[in-house]
C-alpha cells in the first residue's frame, strides 16, 4: 500500500493499522456518541485490515484527492471502472435506477461518487463531484457522526 498508493499519492503519514497495540504520532482517540451527545471511547477495536483501519490525516486526504485528479495512482480506464456502475454476474447493472456501485465508490448519479465508513471510533465520508472537480472529505473521531450530512452541506456551498 505504501509503495503503490500512499507514496505515489504523496500521502506522507497515512498508514494501515494491523495490530491493536500500534500507535503513531498525533493519533486521535476514537469515540462513539449516543443520542444525548454523551461520548465514550470506542468499544469495538479491531485489527481487521482492508475494509478499515486505514488512518490518514486531512493533509493525506488532500494529497489523495489530488492524486485521483491526475494519473499517479489510477489511469483513466481504472477511474472509469471505479466510478462507473458495476454489473452483477447475470450482467445486470448493480442498480438500474441510475446509481450503483463501482470498486468501493457509490455512484450517486449526476456525476457524484462517494465512499464512506466508520470503524474504531472514526467516521469518514468522501464525496467527489466529477462535473466540477469538487471533492469534499469529512473526517471525525466520533464513529456515530453524521459525516454524510456534513459533506452534503459543504458540497452545497460550491453551487
Amino acid at each position: 500500500v505504501r509503495t503503490r498508493l500512499f507514496g505515489p499519492a504523496g500521502m506522507r503519514t497515512a498508514r494501515v493499522m494491523d495490530r491493536l497495540d500500534q500507535r503513531f504520532p498525533r493519533q486521535v482517540k476514537g469515540y462513539e456518541s449516543d443520542d444525548d451527545d454523551n461520548f465514550s471511547p470506542s468499544s469495538s477495536p479491531s485489527s481487521v485490515t482492508g475494509d478499515g483501519n486505514v488512518f490518514a490525516s486531512m493533509t493525506d486526504m488532500i494529497a489523495w484527492m489530488r492524486a485521483l485528479d491526475g494519473a499517479r495512482v489510477l489511469d483513466a480506464a481504472q477511474k472509469r471502472a471505479a466510478w462507473g456502475n458495476g454489473r452483477l454476474d447475470s450482467g445486470a447493472p448493480i442498480d438500474d435506477e441510475g446509481t450503483g456501485y463501482g470498486y468501493g465508490w457509490v455512484i450517486e448519479g449526476g456525476g457524484r461518487v462517494s465512499h464512506s465508513g466508520s470503524w474504531m471510533g472514526t467516521s469518514t465520508y468522501v464525496l467527489r463531484d466529477q462535473r466540477n472537480g469538487v471533492s469534499v472529505v469529512v473526517l471525525s473521531n466520533d464513529e456515530s457522526a453524521d459525516v454524510e450530512s456534513v459533506a452534503d452541506q459543504l458540497r452545497a456551498l460550491t453551487d
